[in-house]
């Protein structure tokens, strides 16, 4: 039977109550149920479970999510989350700046000016005659 201790001394309509609903909580049973109330949980966190499996709220995703030393960045934002970024900006507007380059599979030509790359598609160099 399940884990709840029936009372003595009460009504046998509940007792058989009970009987049913301890039956229904056995450790071998998967119960279903519309929703559940956890009061010691905070809202709108994700959840985890401590060394005696018992629920807990995640108060710190950094321990959940690592960085990678010069590749992601993982900041603490002190109220439940967490902000991702790279160690300088990648949007088409932006100048990165790369200790070196290495492109494969490429046509054409690459040519900087004032530091600047830029590309043409000239496949033949030659002059014709």
């Amino acid at each position: 039977m399940g884990r709840i201790s029936i009372p003595t001394g009460i009504n046998q309509a509940t007792r058989i109550c009970l009987q049913k609903f301890a039956a229904e909580l056995d450790a071998k049973k998967s119960p279903t149920f519309a929703s559940i109330t956890l009061t010691g949980l905070t809202a709108t966190r994700l959840v985890q479970t401590d060394s005696d499996k018992k629920l807990s709220s995640v108060t710190d995703l950094t321990s959940w999510i690592a960085g990678t030393t010069n590749q992601v960045a993982v900041t603490d934002d002190s109220d439940g989350t967490v902000t991702l970024s790279l160690p300088q900006d990648y949007h088409t507007g932006a100048s990165p700046t790369l200790a070196g380059l290495t492109l494969t599979e490429f046509d054409g030509i690459v040519t900087a000016e004032s530091g600047i790359l830029s590309a043409s598609n000239i496949l033949d160099l030659g002059t014709s005659e």
